[in-house]
This record gives structure tokens, sequence and C-alpha cells, in this order.
């Protein structure tokens, strides 16, 4: 793995660690998952299902827009 992808990485596990701290709960899901999970292939972005997403959209969103962004 080049070293611009393994910084690529960092960089995207580090959001997923902050993501999660933020929001306990949630599922990794997709591409990136099984990007983790195999070590194939980078992926630089990270799609996340949360059971109660609909009821905490709001929360959630505002949330976000009020962190910095990594990277």
């Amino acid at each position: 793995m080049s070293t611009n992808i393994q910084s690529d990485w960092e960089r995207l596990l580090l959001a997923d660690a902050r993501f999660q701290w933020l929001f306990p709960g949630y599922t990794l899901v997709g591409g990136t998952a099984s990007a983790v999970h195999t070590g194939y292939r980078f992926s630089n972005d990270a799609d996340y299902v949360l059971m109660d997403m609909r009821s905490r959209f709001d929360h959630i969103l505002e949330e976000l827009e009020s962190v910095e962004c990594v990277g």
C-alpha cells in the first residue's frame, strides 16, 4: 500500500472513530465496510446505518454540521 493511500486510510479511520464517539450504535456498511474487512481496496467515504436515524436525524445533522472536518 502506498504512503498516500495509507494516510488516506488513516484519515478515514480517524473520521470513523470520531463518528463512532459522537453517535454510538451505528453500523458501517457498504464498500467501505468490505474494504476495511478484506483490505482489498481503498474507499474514501463511509456509509452508516443507525437504527434510530429517523427519530434522531435533525440532532445528528446538527452535530455533523457543527464538528470540524478531519483531513
